[in-house]
């Protein structure tokens, strides 16, 4: 039904990062175990949301395992996923240790409750939850996977909270037969252009999907398991998936053409949003033109607006997004009310709350002041408060104080060589496809890409390698896409 969805709301930090892979079929090298360590260490230690220097990464067979401590749940998540994007890993083992932020349970437990009373979507769960020193017991039901882990999201965002037991019970609304079920995913997995359904299993008992059989890498695994994600599905269960690297030998596996019409792109982009619990109370219309989506409707948070559009960038095939969809409130609020609310979710959240940021609301309208250390605080301060009801627009005003620093001079050589090696281990990136040249710190990138995200990964590793700026002189089914990227205000996709 919706072949391309990969994440819902509940992954938007993405979320994206690994969000959907391009050009599966056309590496099988196989990757020592040094150079999967080196690739993981070096994105560590260039991502912004993870203590890198406090993470240990041990590596064996393609195995990896990963140990240390992390300053909360949001960042133990982040350097799991960092891994999954990596070509070459077959399998985690997450041991990050969360330090606990002494707090009393009952502050915690307001918290959560208040958070989830907050949130269209998961003030509508049925739901109970329990506060044992720095754990929350969730328990309850949901309608969809989806639902299920959009308030996993919510709680892990709660300082303080450093271990989650996710006990909420999907209970579909309509289930649908097992083999209805399995029909779907079926489906999914054989018109997913990322997986090679041929060497894949599914069967289907009381709403429990299974997937056995092997594929070509952990991020295919993955992915594979996104796709179970249908509604009446209540669990996956993938552990008989084997990662085998040379079942991603494209002289073992046919490939597939990723090339779509606009009709088509547009067809999924609409059952995607049917599924989607934070779009569907809305009606949200779409629109082609050689590559470019154009969204419009009436919806009701400023967070289901993004994450219109973020689905559509999600897409192979979709170069742009217009996005001309207004939100439009039910009932009014309070601007003082609003202030109050985001003032306390920034304040109680485990990234930005160590930082004293000024909020203004004016007719609707929050205004952010402050400092924050890095891009990526301050994308997750907007993204705070987007996802508060009321707020029709963000404007965030915040001092990054990374910015200042000046750029850390590199031989063009040693840049080149970084941005290389990075593309090799990214699976986002084909780098067969691409040619890399860097004069004076400044990498120009030139070739073909498929969508919107692989152009992001491509600048977003040339800056993590060194590049004083990046410039793209890219093809995009045909169209050209050039453009030029300075380091220090480079926003990207998350």
């Amino acid at each position: 039904m919706y072949g391309n969805q990969r994440l819902c709301g509940w992954r938007q930090s993405a979320v994206v990062l690994f969000v959907i892979g391009i050009q599966l079929y056309s590496r099988a090298e196989t990757y020592s175990d040094k150079e999967i360590n080196r690739a993981i260490t070096t994105e560590l230690s260039t991502d912004k949301a993870v203590d890198a220097h406090l993470v240990d990464v041990s590596v064996d067979n393609g195995f990896v395992t990963l140990s240390g401590s992390v300053a909360n749940l949001l960042s133990k998540d982040r350097a799991e996923r960092i891994c999954m994007s990596l070509n070459g890993v077959r399998g985690i083992m997450n041991e990050l240790h969360v330090v606990p932020v002494h707090r009393k349970p009952g502050e915690i437990r307001k918290d959560v409750n208040r958070a989830l009373s907050e949130d269209p979507v998961t003030e509508r769960q049925e739901l109970s939850l329990s506060v044992q020193h720095d754990t929350v017991i969730l328990k309850g039901y949901a309608h969809s996977i989806s639902e299920k882990m959009l308030v996993a999201e919510t709680v892990k965002g709660i300082r303080g909270v450093s271990c989650l037991v996710n006990m909420i019970e999907v209970r579909p609304a309509e289930p649908p037969s097992d083999e209805e079920i399995r029909r779907e995913v079926e489906g999914l997995l054989d018109s997913d252009p990322y997986i090679y359904a041929k060497m894949i299993t599914v069967a289907v008992s009381a709403g429990m999907v299974q997937l056995t059989g092997t594929v070509g890498s952990f991020s295919e695994k993955m992915f594979a398991r996104l796709d179970c994600y249908v509604p009446g599905a209540k669990a996956v269960r993938d552990t008989g998936l084997t990662v085998k690297f040379w079942a991603g030998d494209p002289l073992r596996r046919e490939g597939k053409l990723v090339i779509k019409s606009d009709s088509t792109i547009v067809r999924e982009l609409k059952e995607l949003f049917e599924q989607d619990p934070l779009v569907l109370p809305y009606r949200v219309s779409v629109s082609m033109d050689h590559g470019t989506v154009t969204l419009r409707g009436k919806v009701g948070t400023l967070r289901a607006k993004r994450q219109a559009e973020e689905s559509a960038l999600h897409l192979v095939g979709v170069y742009s997004v217009k996005n001309e969809i207004k939100v439009r409130l039910t009932t009014t609020v309070a601007d003082t009310i609003i202030k109050s609310i985001i003032t306390m979710d920034l304040q109680r959240d485990p990234i930005v709350g160590r930082h004293a940021l000024k909020v203004v609301v004016r007719n609707a309208k929050a205004y952010l002041y402050g400092a924050v250390d890095n891009l990526y605080e301050q994308r997750h301060a907007t993204r705070i408060v987007e996802k508060i009801p009321g707020i029709v627009a963000v404007a965030n005003l915040t001092e990054i104080r990374e910015n200042r620093m000046p750029w850390l001079h590199l031989n063009d050589e040693l840049i080149k060589e970084n941005i290389l090696r990075e593309y090799h281990f990214a699976f986002l990136i084909d780098p067969l496809d691409l040619t890399v040249e860097v004069r004076k710190g400044v990498a120009t990138i030139s070739g073909s890409i498929e969508s919107a995200l692989e152009l992001d990964a491509i600048i977003r590793h040339a800056f993590d390698s060194g590049a004083k700026m990046v410039v793209t002189q890219l093809l995009f089914n045909g169209r050209k896409e050039y453009g030029a990227y300075d380091y220090r205000n480079y926003a990207g996709l998350d």
